[in-house]
């Protein structure tokens, strides 16, 4: 067997020294980076890939809309991923089922950008908890580091470091999956990368 080359064996001993690491701290990978081991779309259409790690959702040619959820659910956690898309799109991320959303892109109703916002009409409006700051925070055709915080009945999110929004819900479930959407009526595309998540012990 041929011996590693001293740079080949430091990388090895780096990987072994961080996964301990990584498991301590508590974070867990929603992607296996290869397939959708893990999800279920609703409905059942081929709106969703996995390339090179990467999650994709993308409209069919009819527009049907689907999401895609976990399998697992969670309750109070950290959600972190990077997002990426161009033109015109309405996403989200679902915390803990459908009535609490957070949403990427221009909404579909309100013909505006609410990334960052909460989607969630069971409140009394479509967007009670609107994000600030998103502007100057977003990076328009690249990736960008989304954090949300789902502790007790509060909702936080962070767009690439800054906080643009603490909204306390009046009726967030105690535990629920995670949703990723592709809205209806759309020719969009999303994807996102690096989907992990921090369950509170």
């Amino acid at each position: 067997m041929p011996l590693l080359k001293s740079n080949s064996l430091a990388a090895v001993l780096l990987l072994l020294l961080a996964a301990p690491a990584f498991a301590e701290d508590g974070w867990q990978a929603l992607c296996n980076g290869t397939d959708l081991a893990g999800w279920r779309s609703v409905p059942q259409l081929d709106h969703w890939s996995v390339k090179d790690g990467i999650i994709i959702g993308k409209n069919g040619p009819q527009k049907k809309g689907s999401i895609l959820w976990t399998e697992e659910k969670f309750s109070d956690f950290v959600l972190e991923s990077d997002f990426r898309f161009a033109g015109t799109v309405d996403s989200g991320v679902f915390i803990k089922g459908e009535t609490y959303q957070v949403n990427l892109g221009i909404s579909s109703s309100l013909k505006s950008d609410m990334t960052g916002s909460i989607y969630a009409p069971k409140d009394g409006e479509k967007y009670p908890g609107k994000a600030r700051g998103v502007a100057e925070a977003m990076k328009r055709d690249d990736w960008n580091r989304l954090r949300i915080e789902a502790m007790g009945k509060r909702i936080t999110v962070h767009l690439n470091g800054h906080e643009v929004l603490a909204y306390d819900t009046k009726a967030l479930e105690a535990s629920g999956p995670i949703g990723l959407q592709v809205h209806v009526g759309l020719d969009m595309k999303i994807e996102f990368r690096n989907l992990q998540i921090k369950p509170s012990k």
